[in-house]
């Protein structure tokens, strides 16, 4: 575990069991744009801070029986061992998209040239695939479908089709 959030390997060994026993789950995949220029500018003690701080908010937001961790030194990994309905993702991005932002901006205050962008790609299981790499590859093109476009958004990879949804109108900006 580092900062609470099971590392890689771990997390994906999790899912994997989750995903073999064939229920239904909601994969989410948090992709921090920036983060990795805060550990340039500011030094890996200031990006740990930051990576602590948002994974204090993860863990706050799970079950006991959800999985969370971190995929890569942008990225984290919800995966809820059930079905969400959209309204619940819906109200669940735009938390983690206003709480990720209210974060960033706290942490960074001084620091301009650093702009934090999170965005979430989002799959549903088993409907949409029965591995880790199935559901971690459909996430990122969640991602891609609507990150190139907008700041604070989220997609639902759906059958070969994503619905693209943008906090841009909804989440207040700090």
């Amino acid at each position: 575990m580092m900062d609470g959030l099971l590392i890689k390997d771990r997390m994906i060994e999790e899912i994997e069991k989750a995903l073999m026993r064939g229920t239904s789950g909601t994969f989410l995949l948090l992709n921090v744009e920036g983060l990795s220029l805060v550990y340039i500018k500011m030094g890996d003690a200031a990006g740990n801070a930051l990576v602590e701080s948002y994974a204090e908010l993860l863990r706050s937001i799970m079950r006991t029986n959800d999985i969370v961790g971190m995929y890569s030194e942008s990225e984290f990994v919800l995966y809820y061992q059930r079905r969400m309905s959209e309204d619940f993702l819906r109200d669940k991005c735009e938390y983690l998209n206003f709480r990720f932002n209210a974060i960033s901006i706290a942490f960074l205050e001084g620091e301009e040239s650093l702009d934090i962008n999170t965005t979430i790609g989002i799959v549903r299981t088993p409907d949409e695939g029965r591995s880790f790499e199935a559901i971690y590859r459909k996430a990122k093109e969640a991602i891609e479908n609507v990150g190139h476009v907008e700041k604070r958004a989220y997609s639902i990879y759906r059958n070969d089709s994503m619905i693209g949804i943008s906090d841009e109108d909804v989440a207040p900006e700090l």
